[in-house]
């Protein structure tokens, strides 16, 4: 049974009720002033909505790196890295470093990696084309893709049990990260339509179809979140003297920016600056931006960021015409990831359009502050409140980061 996660927390409209109307003066406690704080707090649909100012001020924070994994060669160079191939279980990291079909397991506090598992084959345990990578504990699974099969390991690398993943079949699991949640895992869905864009088409032929956030636990699939993504088509482009077809959505059109972690799930699903946070409170956390339009030179530049690399070889693509023939969005999207810390403050990085920038809030939505765009983003926090983030340099080697937050300039809440 598919059910909305807001039926989970608060238990009642009048627990909903009294944390609305308690937050203003948490709040105004938070922020250090007895006058009214810069958030409104109002209830929709029996849920408290954090409405913050849109007037930045530096967070006076620090970010301190205490390792990094990842080389140029050596058994600990990592051919490519992304969000998706990131866990924290335990004391350790995992590192997927798929490639190289193996898994790396780092000592979360140390740095150290205390085991490689892992080689190229088609069988049990084996890697041939790993999608996704989560754990549970001191266990991490892995999603082997060609098996359909998700496949449990030790932090050492023994293997554990293997077993089929039909549940996330039958929920349109999408083949993007999945993450442990507060009861189960959390990843994106898109029901009924699997890849090719002709299967859910609207009258005039274009794609249409609901996309998802959802829980899935033993007992129980919950729905956080529901947007629907439309607009998608298929283009024709010249490159290299050939045609190909290329499956779009209009540039710059919104998609799910999402966290899952044990102690809860962030999410915004759409243009504008709100995301929901089901965590040990329920809540939505806004800020009073207005709409910005997409103009084509923003566009063009999101082309260049997705294509960088067609954009160095020898046929370059010509970005001009795949804007012509994907369109875009009317609106800039605001947001392009979240994160949910253990103590229950959220992180927002803005989109590259508007800044890049990191906005901090507390536990209670109001906003703390903001980190500048150079800052590391969370990709996963760890227990203790550390984080992990994913890093590029100047030859295009990829590096694995650990930080801590020192909270030198005050924390607001």
């Amino acid at each position: 049974m598919l059910r909305p996660a807001s039926s989970r927390a608060p238990a009642s409209p009048l627990g909903a009720l009294a944390f609305a109307a308690a937050l203003p003066l948490l709040l105004a406690a938070c922020h250090g002033r007895s006058g009214p704080p810069a958030a409104v707090v109002d209830t929709v649909g029996g849920v408290p909505v954090v409405r913050n100012d849109t007037v930045d001020r530096p967070l006076g924070w620090t970010l301190r790196k205490t390792w990094e994994v990842g080389a140029v060669e050596g058994p600990d160079a990592l051919a490519r890295v992304t969000p998706a191939w990131l866990a924290v279980g335990g004391g350790d990291v995992f590192i997927m470093d798929r490639p190289n079909h193996r898994i790396l397991s780092v000592d979360l506090a140390s740095g150290h990696v205390v085991a490689r598992f892992g080689h190229e084959g088609q069988g049990p345990f084996e890697f041939r084309t790993p999608v996704a990578i989560w754990a549970r504990g001191d266990t991490v699974d892995v999603f082997a893709g060609r098996r359909q099969a998700v496949e449990s390991f030790t932090a050492a690398g023994k293997p554990v049990s293997e077993r089929p993943l039909d549940g996330l079949l039958q929920a349109g699991y999408t083949g993007e990260a999945i993450r442990a949640g507060p009861n189960g895992i959390v990843f994106p869905s898109e029901p009924h339509v699997r890849a090719m864009y002709g299967k859910a088409a609207d009258g005039k032929g274009a794609l249409s179809f609901p996309r998802r956030l959802i829980g899935v636990s033993a007992s129980d699939t919950i729905r956080y979140a529901e947007m629907r993504i439309g607009g998608g088509h298929t283009i024709e482009i010249d490159r290299c003297g050939m045609r190909t077809r290329w499956d779009v959505r209009p540039v710059g059109a919104p998609d799910l920016a999402w966290s899952g972690a044990p102690w809860g799930v962030s999410v915004n699903a759409g243009p504008a600056y709100a995301v929901d946070v089901f965590g040990a409170r329920r809540m939505r956390v806004t800020r009073r931006f207005g709409a910005r339009p997409l103009t084509r030179s923003a566009a063009l530049g999101i082309l260049r960021h997705r294509f960088r690399i067609l954009l160095k070889a020898r046929c370059a693509l010509d970005l001009d015409k795949f804007l012509d023939g994907a369109g875009k969005a009317d609106h800039l999207t605001f947001i392009s990831a979240v994160a949910l810390s253990p103590d229950g403050r959220l992180w927002v990085r803005r989109s590259p359009e508007v800044g890049s920038e990191i906005d901090v809030f507390g536990r209670d939505g109001g906003y703390l502050g903001t980190l500048p765009s150079t800052s590391p983003y969370p990709e996963l926090f760890a227990p203790d409140g550390s984080f992990i983030a994913i890093r590029t340099d100047s030859l295009g080697v990829q590096y694995v980061d650990r930080y801590v937050v020192e909270e030198t300039g005050g924390t607001g809440g």
